[in-house]
Formats: structure tokens, C-alpha cells, sequence
């Protein structure tokens, strides 16, 4: 009888709680506002939680207000082509496609005071065919709670622009290209005027054929808590820092993560910050006017170490003769003018007050 009487219980609880579910984007309101019930489908279920814009050719609009589409949003799906535009408000959700399955492109722009806040995962660009382009301006705020992928399981294409006093936050991984599954990726990072890209870990230049930038200019800074992991197995990675922008790595910075990865730096001006480098024969720093600094203006944990397996830091300088460095090496607050670092392929670096070594441990 008892038994019985739960079963009817449940029997009841699942005919009157809906059961949970996906909008999906029709535009047939006024086609245009994301607040709009009657631009969803179905526009009067109470439960639907994750949000779907597969319709092509589909501009949507948030300007104001808050939205909590709790397990997240789908922008631009299986072949179709989506924009959409957060200029105010906030929206926010658990695991959040941009640009996903074959076919699929789009964008996102939120400027002004706009912000977005996920929770979870994102995934970008994630297959074959794809193209998604991320722009922030002005002050928007873009934070993901755990990791961010780009070009995850395919060869997809995309940009992530910011500007203004924008601000990109990722509390776990930012990934360009898994191992293995993103050949021929291009996926190119901006950041400009004073804007902040904060992770707690990069990989990029993973697949095989891949080519991603980061270019830094203005006052814009990418900081790390953890390392920096540049290029491997074939992948390629090339950053350029300039003006007074600033690359702050809470750990290490690999310039090439093993030997057939292509990695290249361009410290045109501003300051690049790392508490270890390592570098392999794909990689190369070239320096024309600015200060790379080993574990100086870092966070505590940082170490005096620097690993050099065959890779090349050069210098070119506008007032001193062709084949002398310019500017600075900085460690520890320490200045040393470098005047004699050799643009060969050979491995060289200048450290005052730390220790150089080789792979293995073996002092130089």
C-alpha cells in the first residue's frame, strides 16, 4: 500500500513539473530583442533552461535588464549565421557554444556596460568549418567560471578583440587547439587601450598546422596565475607585445612547448613578466625595445630559473650597431644594459643574480 501510494506521488510529480528544455530562437516577435518572449519558441514554458540561436541570418539584442538563461546559451548552431549584441544588462548561465558544429559562424559584441557571466565551460569555434569573432569595448566584462576552449574538437576559425577598459576573466584553462584534433586552426587575439585578459592558464598552438596571435599594444595587459604554454606537435604561436602593454606569467612561459612547435615573441616595446622561461629550439624572442624580466614584479611563488634547450633571444636595437641588443634584462629590480647579445642561432641570455640552466640541470 505504502509503495503504492509513493509510486502515485511521483506518478503526479512528473505530469506537473515541467520538464526542462531548450528555447529555440524564431524571431517571429519583433525579431530583434532577446527579452522579447514572443521571439522564442515555446514563449510560455516555465523550466526551459538553456537557450538556442540557430536561425540564420539572426541579429539579437540585450541592452538592459538582467537575464539568467541558467544552463546557458547557444550563439550561431549547425550552419547558421548569428550576431548578437549586449550593449547593457547582464545575462548569465551555466555552459555557454559559441559558434558550434559544422557550419556555424557568428559574432558577439558587448560593449558599453554589458557583461556576461558563464558559470562553466565555453566552447568556441568547436568543429570543423566554424567561425566565431568575440569582440569587448568600452567596459564590458566577459567572466567564465571554469574553462574556456577554442577550436576544441576541429579545425575552427575565430578572433577575441578587446578594447576600451574591457575586461576577459577565465578562472580555469584557455585553450587553443587540443592536441591532436585542431589542425589548421587560426585563431587570432587582440588586446588594446586598457583592457585586461586575466586566466589561470594558457595553451595554444596545440594542433598540428595551427596558427594563433596574441597581439598586446596600448596599455593592455594578459596576466596568468599559472604558466603559459606556447606551441607544440606542429602548432604555432606567435606574440607581439607593444606600446606599454604588459604580459604578466605567474609561472613559467614556455616559448615553444616541445621541439617541432614554432613559437615566436616580439618584444616591440612595454614588458613581458614570467616567473620561469623555457624554450626550445622552435622558439624565439626577439627584442627590439622593451624589458623582459625573470621573476621580478611577480607574485611570491615565482623562481629565479630560466631553461634554454636551443632556442634564440635576440635584440635589435635603433641606437646601437646591428647585432647588439637594446634596452633591458631585468631581474629582480636589477638593471643590466645588454650590448652583446649576438642575433645567431645560438642559446643566450643575460641574468644578473639568478641561474641559467640547461634541460637536465646542467649549469652554463
Amino acid at each position: 500500500m505504502i509503495t503504492r501510494f509513493l509510486l502515485c506521488v511521483c506518478l503526479v510529480a512528473m505530469i506537473c513539473v515541467p520538464a526542462l528544455g531548450t528555447y529555440y530562437w524564431t524571431g517571429d516577435g519583433d525579431g530583434l530583442r532577446y527579452d522579447d518572449p514572443a521571439n522564442w519558441a515555446p514563449n510560455d514554458s516555465d523550466g526551459y533552461t538553456y537557450r538556442r540561436m540557430d536561425v540564420d541570418d539572426s541579429t539579437i539584442l540585450i541592452d538592459g535588464g538582467t537575464h539568467d538563461s541558467e544552463d546557458g546559451v547557444a550563439i550561431a548552431y549547425y550552419g547558421a549565421n548569428v550576431t548578437m549584441n549586449i550593449t547593457g544588462g547582464t545575462i548569465s548561465g551555466v555552459s555557454t557554444r559559441f559558434g558550434y558544429r559544422p557550419g556555424a559562424s557568428g559574432t558577439l559584441n558587448i560593449s558599453g556596460y554589458g557583461t556576461m557571466n558563464i558559470s562553466s565551460n565555453v566552447l568556441m569555434s568547436d568543429r570543423a568549418d566554424t567561425e566565431f569573432n568575440l569582440n569587448l569595448s568600452e567596459n564590458a566584462v566577459l567572466t567564465v567560471g571554469t574553462n574556456f576552449y577554442i577550436a576544441e574538437d576541429g579545425p575552427g576559425k575565430g578572433s577575441i578583440s578587446l578594447s576600451g577598459d574591457s575586461l576577459f576573466s577565465v578562472g580555469g584553462y584557455f585553450e587553443i587547439d587540443r592536441v591532436g584534433a585542431a589542425a589548421g586552426s587560426e585563431v587570432a587575439i587582440s588586446l588594446e587601450g586598457n583592457s585586461v585578459m586575466s586566466v589561470n592558464r594558457i595553451r595554444s598552438g596545440y594542433g598540428a598546422g595551427s596558427t594563433d596571435s596574441f597581439v598586446l599594444s596600448g596599455n593592455a595587459r594578459l596576466e596568468t596565475v599559472d604558466y603559459f604554454r606556447m606551441a607544440r606537435d606542429g602548432g604555432a604561436t606567435e606574440i607581439t607585445v607593444a606600446d606599454d602593454a604588459v604580459l604578466d606569467i605567474g609561472s613559467y612561459l614556455s616559448v615553444g612547448y616541445n621541439s617541432s612547435g614554432d613559437a615566436k615573441i616580439n618584444l616591440d616595446s612595454g614588458s613581458i613578466m614570467v616567473g620561469e622561461l623555457k624554450m626550445t629550439s622552435g622558439g624565439l624572442i626577439d627584442i627590439e625595445l622593451g624589458q623582459l624580466l625573470i621573476a621580478g614584479d611577480l607574485r611570491g611563488d615565482a623562481t629565479l630559473q630560466g631553461y634554454i634547450d636551443g632556442g634564440r633571444i635576440v635584440g635589435y636595437g635603433d641606437t646601437l650597431p646591428v647585432g647588439f641588443a637594446a634596452e633591458l634584462v631585468n631581474v629582480e629590480g636589477v638593471d643590466y644594459t645588454a650590448i652583446s647579445v649576438v642575433p645567431e642561432p645560438m642559446s643566450l641570455l643575460l641574468v644578473v643574480g639568478g641561474m641559467l640552466y640547461r634541460r637536465r640541470q646542467t649549469r652554463i
